[in-house]
């Protein structure tokens, strides 16, 4: 399971079982397992188990390019590659390690700029039980609130919980970040597993930015 989450962390993607095949989408795609577009989860006041739904729009610390390092074997030194991220930004977002290739650097750099984007917005919300909710998946919230109806969030996962008293969904998801949608699916056989709320938000003033982000902080393998 952590090769699968550190491969998809890498490539930008999401992996389930569906239909008995282990599938990789990038992030936001809204495809299913036969590579067809999903429609999007919809949350109503309805369908919302009272005091569970939480989201939040944050202002915080913004990069305007991510770097990420490859070793040149030829030169032998380490080169830097980046990628452009928030066009608002002003600090650099360094990846810690260092890749075998140029491809796998760019790769990796465009895949942190891209979460970076998403991790501007959180959401989490208690549904009675479904499955009709998937990581990957398009949501949209209708009539919960001004501010939060109409904005793109995309499910990161979803987690089933089962008790005595009732089956619950909880769903977790992240701002949709406008172009996670470019891509396609990909496919291999493996097995299942699972991903481990009146509504309320929250916000935090906004951080004076740093010119570098140290290197030490965590990031994509």
């Amino acid at each position: 399971i952590h090769l699968l989450q550190r491969l998809a962390q890498r490539h930008n993607a999401v992996f389930s079982v569906k239909a008995g095949n282990l599938v990789f989408a990038k992030r936001g795609a809204g495809e299913g397992a036969s590579g067809k577009a999903m429609a999007p989860f919809i949350v109503t006041p309805a369908i919302v188990v009272p005091n569970t739904l939480k989201f939040q729009l944050a202002d915080r610390e913004k990069y305007k390019r991510v770097v990420g390092y490859y070793q040149d074997k030829s030169q032998a030194k380490r080169i830097e590659v980046g990628q452009d991220a928030d066009p608002d930004g002003t600090a650099t977002y360094r990846l810690p390690n260092t890749y075998a290739s140029a491809a796998e650097a760019d790769k990796a750099a465009s895949s942190k700029a891209r979460q970076l984007n998403r991790g501007k917005g959180s959401y989490s919300v208690e549904v009675p039980g479904t499955l009709e909710a998937v990581p990957g998946q398009p949501l949209n919230n209708q009539g919960i609130r001004p501010g939060l109806d109409g904005v793109p969030w995309v499910i990161k996962t979803v987690t089933q919980t089962y008790t005595k008293a009732a089956w619950r969904s909880k769903i977790d998801a992240e701002l949709y970040d406008g172009q996670s949608a470019a891509g396609g699916t990909k496919r291999a056989a493996g097995s299942s597993s699972s991903a481990s709320g009146g509504a309320s938000s929250s916000s935090s003033p906004s951080p004076v930015p740093a010119p570098d982000a140290p290197n030490d902080v965590p990031a994509s393998p």
